[in-house]
């Protein structure tokens, strides 16, 4: 799988430095109830096992499908814990080398990276979208039903996350 050859050794550190960047990019602008709660939300963007070692992209894309996620009105605990698309892509692209996987396993490799393509830049990423561009080339879109029901499945899939509790934003956050 191509996109699996993209992704790059990040470390601990770079990580953190994304979260505290994403968290301090989505206080600008988000839903002025919510600052809190996204101000408090660091712990809750701890990477999966298979991301720690994996494209800082991909780590920035799930701090901010996570952070998206407490800015709605209707977030709650059962939402937040549902796999982020970028969790599901890792997930695969860490089994990759070891497993077989079945036909239906590059669709849903593809899906998932559209999904995290939303939440990027080209320019972030670039090597994502060109993987994407490729795969739309030489396989045109179907209707799958079985992909439907892999792909809603994974995404019920949860991970022990919980809604970080707020946090009092410091002052040099407060005009953002």
């Amino acid at each position: 799988m191509e996109i699996v050859k993209n992704l790059q050794n990040s470390n601990i550190w770079e990580l953190m430095e994304i979260a505290e960047q994403e968290i301090e990019r989505k206080l600008g602008n988000c839903q002025p109830q919510n600052r809190e709660l996204i101000y408090g939300a660091f712990r809750s963007l701890l990477p999966i096992a298979p991301m720690r070692s994996q494209s800082t992209w991909l780590y920035r894309a799930h701090c901010r499908e996570l952070l998206a996620r407490l800015d709605r009105d209707d977030y709650s605990p059962d939402s937040f814990a549902c796999m982020t698309w970028a969790e599901i892509l890792s997930v695969f692209a860490d089994a990759t080398p070891y497993v077989r996987f079945s036909d239906i396993t590059a669709p849903i490799m593809y899906y998932a990276g559209r999904r995290v393509a939303e939440y990027l830049d080209k320019d972030e990423a670039p090597e994502l979208f060109s993987v994407l561009l490729d795969y739309e080339r030489d396989f045109p879109a179907s209707n799958n039903p079985m992909l439907e029901r892999e792909i809603a499945e994974l995404r019920a899939q949860k991970v022990e996350r919980a809604i970080p509790k707020p946090e009092q934003l410091p002052d040099r956050l407060r005009g953002i």
